[in-house]
């Protein structure tokens, strides 16, 4: 998995640093001025997203023992909700930040990179949670 994400990385820069702006992109001239807002703006909504689901695992983390099975599933599927379109969110930034951006601005195809990293730690603490629940000892 994380070599299919560095390929993707390395290979989103490579069209990054050889685009030209008044190139065609799937039939359409592409605007460098508009992005870097549309990238912005993802960045805002991937922070809120990944915010809230950290603020959600800490209340599920600290109440563990004492939630019933359903309050479990209830946990499980708010995070799940904030997580998974954030992971959307941060591959549709990527691909627009791979084909639009200008060269001034790669340090936005970075940081929507690296925001893999809390995605998957959130995934892997619910998976390890659930693993708890099934088999407890």
């Amino acid at each position: 998995m994380n070599t299919i994400i560095l390929f993707l990385t390395l290979s989103i820069l490579f069209l990054t640093i050889f685009n030209n702006p008044n190139q065609k992109v799937f039939g359409v001239i592409t605007d460098v001025r508009i992005v870097t807002p549309i990238i912005q703006n993802l960045l805002t909504v991937v922070s809120f997203l990944l915010g809230t689901a950290s603020f959600i695992l800490g209340l599920y983390i600290q109440n563990f023992t004492k939630l019933t099975e359903i309050m479990n599933k209830y946990f499980k599927i708010l995070i799940f909700a904030l997580v998974f379109p954030s992971i959307f969110i941060i591959i549709y930034g990527i691909i627009l930040a791979g084909i639009n951006i200008a060269p001034g601005d790669i340090h936005y195809l970075i940081i929507l990179s690296i925001l893999f990293v809390p995605a998957s730690i959130i995934l892997f603490l619910v998976s390890k949670l659930h693993t708890m629940i099934q088999d407890p000892k």
